[in-house]
């Protein structure tokens, strides 16, 4: 009886509760860090039945609260005592740059950390006139390695004898004041041998000239930047593609959403094109006979060809030729897709609107559109036909190419074991599922460095790769295994702790040039980012688990509640976004802070909820191509590095034609598309672990 009246209370309860407004329910809410919350929380209400709960130990979540705890607290106290210690005897002062800009902080009182004065003016200056004539009418201009901007026949030079390299004479002056190395190959200055730098009378020009350099020097500078010359590196102008993708500023986020508006309305385009069925079973039969499996196999490559002509070319276009019509192609599209489903919608067609696609479907395409943006950009910005504001930030900024990595940690936690609400596994399954990451990682360092390929160090440090950072949030979320219903409030904790570190002097660390010999230091980037992207992977476990996973992910009403869900949190996570960027920190994707974070989350929900209207428009809801991405989404990966590669070890990037790169491109995408289509279409999953 006392059971009976209990199990009456608790159903009027939870009718009450559903009866109640959202606006009730989340005034109820208690929350340290509100908008973020109130944001997730929106993906918490499920008008559905409740998942089965995840059994975790209360013991195991204290102790991942008690660790970031003591982390936060000790680098506090020690900022702190820095800090009073270090005001206490000097006084301390901003150096700024000819424009204004803060470079780095430097103590009055302490000595110059820079070379020698006296020792910078024995490095010679010359005006770049009178060595013009010695580069042999390349085709290509010479630029400044530091401000990147090219050299005029008026401009004064440096050169530093010891490395052979050159700059303006301002623009070196200025970072030889606070750095004793070259700024492009690191090298000491100060041990420079002093026969290098022995005066000689030279006559440069009509005008005799006193300089401390000989023409024999000059000449073998001109000989190190000229890529026609035998030179014993399998990539000569490796600083010349280093410089080509460093001290950007990015592109902004109006342009980021319009071109988040153009990308998945391809797929749409795709789908609602009536395609050759290809049967999953005759993908696997191996007694077929002879002409009929040519024939499937003739209607696969058509297919599959088909799918690269309508998403992959176009998109490959508006991120080279027509970057400058982004925000008119982006209103085109909004304004053609909305209009065709009305008309679907008016015409009475709800055969498409009775049986909606599975969420996961929508998930499966996301990651495909994912990848195939990241292979289309890695290759595509090495050459000029690519905008340099699509290409990743050295600092603060925005750009496409930032959402790259941080895309990929939420794909995988949309769809991870903890999403699934699948339970932990053991610590050596853990490191041996990690363990091909690792390996990745070692390969991709040991090959880089073999062959002199270009690294950008201040992207993830001088050792540390993309690889790395994956295994690290994969060990991490391993170790420290937390239920999906507590993955939002925890991984928000573990954000805004982040943050307050960075705006307390943690990002005048990490953005800093300066780098000691040690590990940690060397690759600082790569390690402090990995509380960020184990804050967004915690944050994408919690969405995982609440709209695709839930109980709520089958049926037309209930996806169309999430429809709206996934829409809303998007407009939120820009907004959110909007607010960091101008009162807390700048995004930043080097330091992955918090406003990165709401960056990555708000793309990437607005990227999925238009491949959401996949269920008002007519066709299939998936195509070859995205099938065959699926199934091997780490073999093209790995593929498309290994032609990358390929491609700049053999090619002049940086002084290819328009028509050149644009044709290098088609092949190189084309090439991976049929190759990982054939290896689909035999039933072949490249996964070795």
């Amino acid at each position: 009886m006392l059971s009976n009246s209990y199990l009456i209370h608790a159903n009027n309860q939870e009718r009450t509760v559903r009866n109640k407004p959202l606006s009730g329910q989340l005034n109820q809410r208690k929350f340290p860090f509100p908008l973020v919350l109130w944001a997730m929380s929106l993906a918490e209400y499920d008008p559905a039945p409740v998942a089965p709960p995840y059994n975790t130990p209360p013991a195991l979540i204290a102790f991942a609260l008690g660790v970031l705890v003591v982390c936060f607290v000790t680098f506090s106290i020690v900022y702190l005592c820095k800090y009073c210690f270090t005001s206490m005897i000097q006084t301390w002062a901003f150096q700024r740059t000819a424009s204004g800009s803060i470079i780095r902080l430097t103590p009055h009182r302490s000595p110059p950390r820079g070379i020698d004065p006296a020792l910078l003016q024995l490095f010679p200056t010359f005006p770049y006139s009178s060595v013009k004539d010695l580069r042999k009418d390349q085709r290509y201009s010479l630029e400044c390695a530091i401000c990147l901007v090219e050299f005029e026949d008026d401009s004064m030079l440096r050169f530093l004898t010891l490395c052979c390299h050159v700059f303006h004479q301002d623009c070196i002056d200025l970072w030889l004041r606070s750095h004793k190395t070259c700024p492009v190959c690191r090298r000491d200055l100060e041990s420079c041998p002093d026969e290098t730098l022995k005066p000689v009378d030279v006559v440069v020009s009509s005008t005799s000239v006193l300089s401390f350099v000989s023409l024999p020097q000059v000449d073998n500078w001109i000989s190190s930047m000229d890529p026609t010359l035998p030179n014993p590196s399998f990539n000569p102008n490796k600083y010349l593609k280093e410089q080509f993708v460093s001290n950007l500023s990015g592109s902004s986020m109006p342009e980021i959403v319009a071109l988040t508006v153009i990308i998945p309305v391809l797929i749409l385009i795709r789908h609602s094109i009536s395609s050759v069925s290809i049967t999953g079973a005759s993908l696997k039969k191996k007694n077929d006979d002879a002409p009929s499996s040519k024939k499937n196999f003739k209607s696969y490559l058509a297919t599959l060809s088909l799918d690269f002509l309508v998403i992959v070319v176009p998109m490959l276009l508006f991120f080279t030729v027509l970057a400058n019509w982004t925000y008119v192609f982006a209103c085109l599209f909004a304004i053609l897709t909305l209009l065709y489903i009305a008309t679907k919608r008016s015409g009475g067609s709800s055969s498409f609107e009775g049986e909606p696609t599975s969420l996961r479907a929508y998930v499966t395409s996301y990651r495909v559109l994912v990848m195939i943006i990241t292979f289309l950009c890695i290759l595509a910005v090495d050459f000029k036909i690519f905008p340099r504001r699509y290409a990743k930030t050295e600092t603060y900024g925005t750009s496409l190419m930032d959402l790259g990595v941080g895309a990929f940690v939420l794909a995988n936690s949309l769809v991870s074991r903890q999403a699934r609400n699948m339970g932990s596994v053991s610590w050596k399954t853990a490191i041996a599922s990690t363990s091909p990451l690792i390996i990745l990682g070692f390969l991709r360092l040991a090959t880089t460095t073999g062959v002199d390929y270009q690294v950008h160090v201040g992207e993830y440090g001088v050792h540390w790769n993309f690889f790395f950072t994956l295994a690290a949030v994969s060990i991490l979320t391993s170790f420290i295994n937390i239920a999906p219903q507590y993955c939002g409030i925890i991984g928000s904790l573990v954000l805004v702790g982040y943050q307050f570190c960075l705006v307390q002097g943690l990002n005048l660390y990490l953005l800093s040039n300066e780098r000691g010999m040690d590990i940690l230091s060397q690759n600082k980037e790569g390690i402090f980012s990995i509380f960020g992207y184990w804050g967004m992977y915690l944050l994408g476990v919690h969405l995982g688990n609440s709209l695709i996973f839930g109980s709520h992910s089958s049926g037309f009403r209930s996806s169309r509640w999430v429809r709206m869900r996934v829409w809303v949190l998007s407009i939120l996570f820009w907004l959110l976004t909007v607010l960091l960027d101008r009162h807390v920190e700048r995004v930043s994707r080097r330091t992955c802070n918090l406003p990165y974070v709401t960056m990555v989350l708000a793309d990437n929900l607005q990227l999925l909820s238009i491949l959401m209207l996949a269920d008002l428009v007519p066709g299939r809801k998936t195509s070859i191509l995205e099938e065959a991405f699926n199934r091997n989404l780490l073999a093209t990966f790995l593929l498309a590095n290994i032609l990358t590669g390929l491609v700049n070890l053999s090619v002049d990037t940086l002084s290819a034609s328009s028509i050149t790169a644009l044709v290098i491109l088609f092949v190189y995408a084309y090439i991976l598309s049929i190759v990982i289509g054939i290896v689909d279409y035999f039933g072949i999953r490249l996964k070795f672990w």
